[in-house]
């Protein structure tokens, strides 16, 4: 059963007290091990040697791993633990940099592993000593990028966040790779950034503090946008954070129109089947029927019926009973009108 959010938030605090890392990452290993926090923190420690730096038995990936400090040696019996829990052992280059004196491994052992944290295993994984003052360099990046007239301590405003996103990361702020950043820096609005969504952001992305790297990181996350599901939902989902307007709970047709523009389309997923260029016909509905701005649920429901549609263009998932939002109900019956049927379908066009 899942806590509270006082619970959840009291949680939290525990993990990233005792381990240092980010809110975003204490969230994510809390999560993937059912809400225990002592299971959490042993799930972070020793999962640098599951999968060998694929992800962790519990199914968090290594990548949100954010240690910006040495690992405390009173930590390190949680990898033996681990490791014997799960009847794993480490990978035989780790039994060597762990054990140079090639002595078997023991599952069982409690030894204290503390003096070979800086191992060539963990160095080579960015695991050991990462950058102990990662913090503060990207606090010194994110006060190069802000302009004292225009910005305040702690936030971007509009034309210092374009200029970071278009000169520094080399984003096109016309299409998907402007949501990519945004999401990654939790922007709270498409023209501000700030200074802890930067940090912790980065931090989670376990790059090196530089400009070069940031870019390249970006370069990286928006290629595997089309087929990343993952990443792409959370992409989407935060378009609709971050593109409302101040003091806004929903978003303007008009503006949920551009950005279905810009995310249906590549580098992001395009709302297409074998049969059918979908985001034309949402549009043309949309224009013509909805008179309405488009509240969270819409936007959220809308990449759903998105993804079953591009598996099934005849909708026959649909269902008059089912939880969908009017829109989406007014869509189907528009559609069906039209005389999209199973029979009846539609050739993409591609022009």
């Amino acid at each position: 059963m899942a806590p509270t959010a006082t619970q959840l938030r009291s949680m939290v605090s525990q993990f990233t007290a005792f381990t240092g890392t980010s809110e975003k990452t204490a969230t994510k290993f809390i999560k993937a091990s059912n809400y225990r926090v002592n299971e959490a923190i042993d799930d972070m420690f020793a999962g640098a040697w599951i999968g060998q730096g694929r992800c962790n038995s519990a199914g968090a990936p290594l990548s949100t791993l954010d240690n910006t400090g040495p690992m405390p040696a009173g930590h390190w019996w949680s990898v033996t633990r681990h490791l014997s829990k799960y009847g794993r052992a480490p990978p035989d280059g780790l039994k060597q940099s762990l054990l140079p004196s090639g002595r078997k491994w023991d599952p069982g052992s409690s030894d204290d592993l503390a003096p070979h944290k800086d191992s060539r295993y963990f160095r080579s994984q960015g695991l050991a000593n990462q950058a102990p003052g990662l913090d503060s360099e990207l606090d010194s990046l994110f006060d190069s990028l802000r302009d004292d007239s225009n910005d305040t301590k702690d936030r971007l405003e509009l034309t210092s966040t374009m200029n970071y996103l278009t000169t520094d990361l080399k984003v096109n702020i016309e299409n998907a790779e402007l949501f990519v950043v945004l999401e990654l820096l939790q922007a709270p609005s498409i023209g501000e950034i700030t200074r802890k969504g930067y940090v912790e952001g980065w931090k989670d992305s376990d790059v090196n503090a530089s400009q070069k790297d940031h870019a390249k990181y970006v370069r990286k996350l928006v290629k595997t946008l089309p087929t990343d599901v993952a990443l792409f939902k959370r992409v989407y989902k935060h378009t609709f954070v971050a593109g409302r307007e101040k003091d806004q709970k929903s978003l303007s047709l008009e503006n949920a129109l551009v950005y279905w523009d810009m995310l249906f389309a590549p580098p992001g997923m395009q709302w297409k089947s074998e049969h059918r260029d979908w985001l034309p016909l949402w549009k043309e509905y949309l224009n013509e029927k909805w008179h309405h701005s488009v509240n969270r649920d819409m936007w959220n429901m809308t990449l759903e019926f998105a993804f079953k549609s591009m598996e099934d263009d005849s909708l026959s998932f649909w269902d008059e009973n089912g939880a969908w939002p009017g829109a989406i109900d007014d869509f189907v019956a528009w559609c069906k009108a039209k005389g999209m049927s199973k029979s009846e379908q539609m050739e993409v066009d591609d022009a």
